[in-house]
């Protein structure tokens, strides 16, 4: 892929590479006028021919655009010049939330932080009818004090009157943040991403993901079939109520999640309020219970794949008695019936009661709320020339 840098795309001059997908190349970039520093997504020019990429790229643009929060990076220009696609957005310096882990575990009051700010973003999307869908830490943008931005809007779903712009045959994810519906290419809604969300919550307080399968299919039967080990066994200063936050959110059927992003966020808090030492940062553990570490599952976990939709000739057994999958007559349903119970557990199992007991416990006093996100420095806003087509929906 040609390296941009130096080359000027509308009133932005490319200064070099700061990321790169398989579909576009981010650059950090400047302003013509005020030298304000920005991101520019640049599509590759051997996919910006190909109709299906174009649409999805425009398409990841008009919702970004349509998203007003300050904790979801901000867009500021769109354009297409000769054979490149590109749009510009808020530039955050601080990395990633992958880059911050990749020093080990967070303290819980830090974890608390961007929980709120991330279920606070995720919750509002959703309200406009949008379902991320690839949440992972690489997705979560920090800035140089700890503030958290959320972007990669690349695959998000449109829930109302739209199209997929997905090649029949394949899914989209991140295998180590799928939620079991998207695996099963299934009807989905906020709690998917509520489910991913607990899964970079376990990941942000053990330092470890949750599965460690080498395949991106054994990750697929993790998440069907196991609980991950509880995180108070790797860390027994944690509170034990952690454990029945994260299990409610990861829990396989939907129903037997947080409802909504939100919730999931207010429940956290209220362990974290309650904590004796939330300050405290654990090290990485030494080892991983109930599994094998492999080098293959960063390979792949980390990155979005698109997947043959094969359907496993074994599943387990809650699966089989789903409506809709191989051997059923009936439309699939992600809901049990009376006489179904959810999945177990066979590692951890989820507790019996999701609501987290806190009666016990005397309140801290409450952690000082994040600073909210700077403005831009710039008071551009989007006009009607930026945006894509009206025509191209998702």
């Amino acid at each position: 892929m040609t390296d941009l840098s130096g080359q000027i795309l509308g009133k932005y001059t490319l200064i070099r590479p700061v990321g790169q997908g398989g579909m576009a190349t981010v650059y950090l970039a400047r302003h013509e006028s005020d030298d304000r520093p920005a991101a520019a997504k640049v599509l590759h020019r051997e996919l910006a021919g190909d109709p299906d990429f174009a649409a999805r790229f425009r398409r990841e643009a008009r919702i970004i655009a349509g998203l007003q929060h300050p904790n979801i990076l901000q867009m500021f220009d769109f354009g297409e010049q000769g054979e490149y696609v590109y749009f510009v957005m808020q530039y955050i310096s601080g990395g990633s939330l992958a880059d911050e882990l990749d020093k080990g575990p967070l303290p819980l009051n830090h974890t608390n932080q961007l929980i709120q700010q991330i279920g606070s973003a995720l919750a509002y999307a959703h309200q406009q009818g949008v379902i991320h869908r690839d949440l992972k830490p690489e997705n979560i943008l920090l800035d140089e004090v700890g503030n958290s931005y959320l972007t990669d809007f690349g695959i998000a779903k449109i829930m109302a009157g739209t199209t997929h712009l997905t090649k029949s045959g394949l899914l989209m994810g991140t295998p180590n943040y799928m939620a079991p519906e998207q695996w099963l290419s299934q009807p989905i809604d906020g709690r998917t991403d509520v489910y991913a969300m607990g899964m970079i919550i376990y990941e942000m307080l053990v330092g470890l993901s949750a599965f460690d399968s080498d395949t991106a299919y054994g990750i697929m039967y993790d998440h069907f079939d196991k609980m991950p080990a509880s995180p108070v066994r790797y860390h027994p200063g944690l509170p034990s109520a952690v454990e029945a936050v994260i299990f409610k959110a990861i829990a396989k059927l939907p129903g037997d999640r947080y409802a909504s992003t939100a919730d999931l966020a207010e429940d956290f808090d209220r362990v974290v309020q309650r904590a004796p030492h939330p300050e405290y940062r654990p090290e990485r553990p030494a080892k991983r219970f109930d599994s094998v570490a492999s080098a293959m599952v960063e390979d792949f976990g980390q990155s979005t794949y698109e997947l043959p939709r094969v359907i496993p000739e074994e599943l387990p057994d809650w699966v089989k008695k789903l409506e809709g999958v191989p051997g059923s007559k009936k439309p699939f349903r992600m809901t049990p019936t009376e006489n179904e119970a959810p999945p177990s557990a066979p590692t951890a199992p989820t507790p019996a009661a999701p609501a987290v007991n806190l009666s016990l416990a005397r309140p801290e006093p409450p952690i000082r709320p994040a600073p909210s996100a700077a403005e831009p420095s710039s008071n551009e806003t989007i006009l009607p020339h930026m945006l894509p087509p009206a025509n191209v929906t998702a």
